[in-house]
């Protein structure tokens, strides 16, 4: 079994530093999402997912 790394920066969605965007482009720090914005991210996945079920699709080609 593979263990994964505990995420070293985690994103809450509004307190990300400088320092941490650093730390992952130069260092390869892992990544993660607090259970807020996980929340978030699926709550608003939803909506769009609704929001697209009332657009009719049409499959236009040039």
């Amino acid at each position: 079994m593979l263990e994964t790394a505990k995420p070293t920066v985690i994103i809450h969605g509004n307190s990300l530093t400088i320092e941490e965007v650093i730390q992952v482009d130069r260092y390869h720090k892992t990544v993660g999402l607090s259970e807020e914005s996980c929340r978030k991210v699926n709550h608003t996945r939803k909506y769009v997912e609704e929001l697209f079920a009332l657009v009719p699709f049409h499959n236009y080609r040039n």
